[in-house]
């Protein structure tokens, strides 16, 4: 669904098949969205102006939370880790090695990434190499986090289930 800024729904586009966890926008005519399912595993890149999937990127992964960032896409994909992908060729590079599972998100400021693990109860801060630089795990606190968001003081925000 695309709304728009005064919450008025602007339009609707159907991506059949694909079961959409996450989405990113890339510029005004394109979004990104991740589909894990099991026989549509990968990335659609979505025409907003053409209401259609203009190309779908598959992976050997069930791909979660997904950035957007300088023409390349950062997807959280279960049992892998985090992936950067060229939407224009396809091509995928490891960049963190973790065995993320469902439900992980992803979030990037100032060449840095974050992302959750409700596997670990954890949001870990890794540089754009993937080196870590910090992992927060609380469990009276992080019982089970899932969406993650930062502001534009790099505050980290997180939603949890529990």
């Amino acid at each position: 669904m695309i709304f728009g800024s005064d919450g008025v729904k602007l339009s609707k586009v159907i991506v059949n098949n694909a079961n959409s966890f996450d989405i990113t926008y890339i510029d005004d005519r394109t979004l990104a969205a991740t589909s894990p399912l099991h026989k549509h595993k990968g990335v659609c890149i979505i025409d907003i102006k053409e209401k259609k999937i203009s190309k779908f990127i598959p992976t050997n992964y069930q791909c979660y939370g997904i950035k957007h960032l300088d023409g390349s896409l950062y997807v959280c994909a279960m049992s892998e880790g985090i992936f950067k992908i060229n939407p224009q060729d396809g091509s995928t590079t490891a960049i963190v090695i973790s065995d993320l599972p469902s439900w992980s998100c992803i979030d990037i400021f100032d060449n840095k990434m974050f992302f959750t693990n409700d596997g670990t109860k954890s949001v870990t801060c890794c540089d754009m190499d993937g080196k870590t630089v910090w992992i927060f795990k609380d469990e009276t606190i992080l019982k089970c986090p899932r969406g993650l968001a930062v502001d534009n003081s790099g505050n980290v925000y997180v939603a949890c289930r529990n």
